[in-house]
């Protein structure tokens, strides 16, 4: 689901009717697309009107393998090559249509458009796979736009590159395959899968996937623990009974292979931070500068320094770094207003798009509002149909309808997850017209289309999750109400220990689990393993 949510935030509505702004950019050789690239085929351009009112472009696509890569829409108009903002992005369904806007002037349009999809091989070769068909409305300038053939230095790089897909077949002699629960020091040497081969490396994080830094380079990677790393037996021993004789080299950021900077910490929890504070954050698999522009406990609102509003993002503290000599500045009785004049100026378009968003915010809290009056309504409604198909009643399949996404999520609010059992009476809201409407789920569902009814037009439909809208406060219920009903194994950090249990409660760094035999234990969290630890901050 976050793929999906990224597509709406970078094209502005989601794929199936993706809104997106044209700027014009330098053309780029175009090659022929690898077998295992996702490939389209575009309908022909129509012309109009987005709704805003403004010139806009629309073409359909249909996907033709059943890989979903990443795909840029790109071409060129009388004025030169265009690229399309928000750069490569996944289409996750199989067909739709994507609008564009912002470029396209009143008059008469010249134009080619096509997709394609860049990348590296074996990070040596860049690459850039024309990966559809070319559609031309009007007389844009030249012939059609094609792909040459690879070329042998391509070739090699694409080998090389499928080598690297997969880890090794077998460990290296004298070591001995990282598992799941293997305990890797950070600081501790290992051998890593590289292209097919072993090469030295060092192990910078201990988790699900492990940050490692290439021998003899400042090459840093995130691995999956099972097939990519092997340690000899001696470095496991000694990582057992003397772990803090491995001392890293690098300290990174968890989960990245960003490296934090001479001078920066890590921001902890209990860090009191105020708007307007300098940070630096992840920006395209880089650390850049950053501004705090607003806190929500765990979530820090960060705004990219230089970059338009649009790409300001939520993300989590233990993601975001501070330099030291700050901290001392943030106890400064002035520190609030010395910082918030740090806070970046609105430009009008970013004025526009917040007035917009107050806008569709306001219409989602009317709609959701609507929706709970009339809830009790609903759930007599469903009663009654539910009666009558009991009593032999035959009821027609629920029509499986498209409510395309052109609204952006409300804060309050974020995408359905795919994969969540749904119960009666689950609250929802979808796209119709220019709002978000309420509606409810009509029965126990655990398919990717949900059964739903409107709640404010009377009728009755099936909608696909990835179109579908619920509020957080709404998915963190409903998760604790699904973990109080369903039993899991638990076990502690060592792995030694596991009891079958359903979740009871939790406080602030306890758990309790009612067992088998109905007696209730509490557990400290992180006493329990990481994959429990995993489910806990996930589910609860």
């Amino acid at each position: 689901m976050n793929s999906v949510r990224t597509s709406v935030i970078a094209l502005f509505v989601c794929v199936f009717s993706a809104t997106v702004a044209a700027t014009l950019a330098e053309a780029q050789e175009l090659i022929k697309p690898a077998p295992d690239m996702p490939a389209y085929t575009l309908g022909s351009i129509q012309q109009g009107k987005d709704q805003f009112g403004k010139p806009s472009v629309t073409i359909s696509y249909q996907r033709n393998v059943p890989n979903a890569g990443f795909v840029k829409l790109s071409g060129r108009t009388a004025d030169g090559p265009l690229d399309v903002m928000g750069g490569q992005t996944v289409l996750r369904e199989q067909s739709g249509t994507i609008q564009l806007s912002s470029i396209f002037g009143q008059g008469k349009l010249d134009a080619e458009i096509y997709f394609e999809t860049s990348g590296t091989f074996a990070e040596q070769v860049p690459y850039n796979c024309l990966i559809s068909n070319v559609v031309r409305v009007g007389n844009p300038p030249g012939p059609s736009t094609t792909a040459r053939d690879w070329n042998e230095k391509e070739k090699a790089a694409y080998q090389r590159d499928l080598l690297g897909r997969r880890p090794p077949s077998s460990a290296p002699a004298g070591y001995q395959m990282a598992t799941q629960n293997s305990q890797l020091v950070p600081g501790m040497p290992a051998k890593i899968g590289f292209y097919g081969e072993w090469k030295d490396a060092e192990i910078l994080t201990n988790s699900v996937r492990v940050t490692v830094k290439v021998a003899d380079s400042q090459d840093l990677r995130l691995l999956s623990r099972d097939g990519w790393i092997a340690i000899s037996p001696d470095t496991m021993k000694k990582a057992q009974s003397n772990p803090s004789s491995f001392k890293p080299s690098v300290n990174v950021l968890p989960d990245t292979t960003s490296a934090i900077p001479a001078g920066y910490t890590v921001v902890t929890a209990d860090m009191k931070l105020v708007p307007g504070v300098p940070v630096r954050a992840i920006w395209l698999n880089k650390v850049v500068e950053a501004t705090v522009r607003s806190i929500d406990g765990s979530q820090l609102m960060i705004h990219f320094d230089g970059q338009n509003r649009a790409f300001d993002k939520s993300i989590p503290r233990s993601e975001i770094l501070i330099a030291t000599d700050v901290l001392p500045k943030l106890e400064l009785p002035d520190a609030k207003e010395t910082f918030a004049k740090r806070l970046p100026t609105l430009t009008d378009s970013e004025k526009e798009m917040e007035r917009f968003e107050a806008e569709a915010d306001r219409q989602m809290n009317a709609a959701m509002e609507q929706g709970r009056k009339d809830a009790e309504r609903i759930r007599q409604q469903i009663a009654a149909d539910m009666a009558a198909a009991a009593k032999g009643a035959s009821k027609l399949p629920l029509h499986q309808e498209n409510a395309m996404v052109t609204l952006r999520v409300p804060k309050e609010a974020e995408p359905l997850p795919l994969k969540l059992k749904l119960p009666k009476g689950t609250k929802l809201a979808a796209c119709w017209g220019p709002q978000w409407t309420p509606l409810t789920v009509i029965e126990d569902c655990e398919e990717e289309h949900v059964p739903l009814r409107w709640d404010t037009q009377n009728r009755e439909s099936s909608i696909h999750r990835s179109q579908l809208i619920i509020r957080k406060q709404d998915l963190k219920q409903l998760k604790q109400e699904l973990a109080k009903s369903t039993s899991r194994s638990w076990k502690d950090a060592s792995g030694k220990f596991t009891i079958e249990a359903v979740f009871v409660s939790k406080a602030a760094s306890t758990i309790t689990l009612k067992k088998e035999d109905g007696k209730e234990v509490t557990l400290p969290i992180a006493k329990l393993s990481k994959e429990d630890q995993a489910w806990i901050k996930e589910n609860l």
